[in-house]
């Protein structure tokens, strides 16, 4: 399941839909599918779903968009979020 930028944003917040991700997380879990936070643009927010224990995320963290050659030169160093 595929987390908007909008929730991964609110997450942690006052907001109204501040929760909204962790019961799309909580979902993602209970049906047994990966979950993916999308627009991860802090450390925090990668913190904030890594303890939640998603495993897949994407984001301006992580890097910008870029041409599929330095996608791969840039998976031959993996990394954990």
């Amino acid at each position: 399941l595929k987390i908007d930028k909008s929730f991964v944003n609110a997450a942690g917040t006052d907001a109204i839909i501040g929760p909204i991700a962790e019961h799309i997380v909580t979902l993602s879990h209970s049906l047994g599918v990966s979950a993916l936070a999308e627009g991860i643009e802090t450390a925090e927010q990668a913190r904030r779903f890594r303890d939640l224990d998603v495993s897949l995320a994407q984001g301006y963290f992580f890097g910008p968009p870029m041409p599929l050659s330095a996608l791969m030169a840039r998976m031959e160093k993996p990394t954990r979020f």
